[in-house]
């Protein structure tokens, strides 16, 4: 499998760290199936009419389906993806759902060009857009689920409040737990190439294998110090799915941070995780070395 992503934050554990990140590419693209409301599932025609929109020539197509599928392709500009998405908002101020997923880009627009170089001004313009989204379009609990764990996800990657982060991370958990990650990434730093095995699964099939819920628990593992907190998270979220690929890297988490020593429980849960043979054969072996440095019977309770 060849696999290409930019990872948030290499401070501590960088190896899991880079797990991390990639667990969300296999939450999305090997496990979700294309939603009707998704645009990504109708590909827009070619067309030959054009307008003059902010200083850029964009084509019009004519259902928002298919403009918002225009504008959340790939530009080598940003300025005029970001004139893309306001078009479809001209355009189509009625369809809700059009212009709430043009809202979440440009939302992920305002902290800049490259999210690592995003200072507070940009996080803070970010949150007050992804906050204002939460409050319109307060019915459409999959936008808010997004809206929320980017939230989550600025506070405790790019500004380093981890304590509100995490509080946001508990709300997306007990607030949308069955809303699922759909065909679009969920976090837009994410690239992939296709495994040389696409028809190969990595995991088993489950309805909550790629919800919002499990991808926030996993996020509250990894930022949350208290290993007590963390280790009723990480029991939580096995006691929901015990196979997926979220849990592997939620018990990864727990292995490397726990100096050696592990609760019985937990050794037993990552133990029968690997014996079951259905997970990533990567995300296996490294749970697998994690397990070998550490032994039962640890202090975290």
């Amino acid at each position: 499998m060849v696999l290409i992503c930019e990872t948030k934050s290499l401070h501590f554990f960088p190896r899991f760290r880079v797990m991390a990140t990639i667990v969300t590419l296999w939450l999305l693209l090997f496990f979700s199936g294309c939603q009707p409301d998704d645009p990504r599932s109708i590909e827009p025609a070619p067309r030959s009419i054009t307008t003059e929109f902010n200083g850029f020539t964009i084509p019009v197509y004519p259902t928002a389906t298919e403009q918002l599928a225009y504008a959340k392709s790939r530009f080598a500009n940003t300025k005029e993806k970001e004139a893309a998405l306001k078009l479809v908002l001209k355009r189509f101020p009625q369809d809700m759902n059009a212009s709430a997923l043009a809202r979440l880009d440009l939302a992920y627009l305002a902290l800049g060009a490259d999210y690592r170089l995003a200072d507070q001004t940009a996080c803070r313009r970010a949150l007050a857009q992804y906050h204002q989204i939460t409050r319109t379009y307060a019915g459409l609990k999959g936008v808010c689920a997004k809206a929320y764990w980017h939230m989550a996800w600025i506070y405790t990657d790019l500004l380093g409040e981890k304590r509100r982060g995490i509080a946001i991370y508990r709300q997306v958990a007990s607030q949308f737990p069955s809303e699922l990650i759909t065909v679009e990434s969920p976090a837009s730093w994410l690239q992939l190439m296709y495994p040389e095995r696409p028809d190969q699964a990595l995991v088993t099939d489950d309805r909550q294998l790629n919800s919002w819920s499990e991808l926030a628990r996993l996020e509250i593992i990894k930022n949350e110090d208290d290993p007590v907190q963390r280790r009723q998270v990480l029991m939580t979220l096995c006691s929901r799915n015990r196979t997926g690929p979220a849990t592997g890297l939620a018990l990864l988490s727990v292995l490397n941070s726990s100096h050696s020593n592990i609760d019985d429980a937990i050794f037993r849960i990552a133990r029968k995780y690997i014996q079951r043979g259905i997970a990533n054969k990567m995300l296996v072996r490294d749970i697998e070395t994690a397990l070998a440095q550490c032994r039962p019977g640890g202090p975290e309770k």
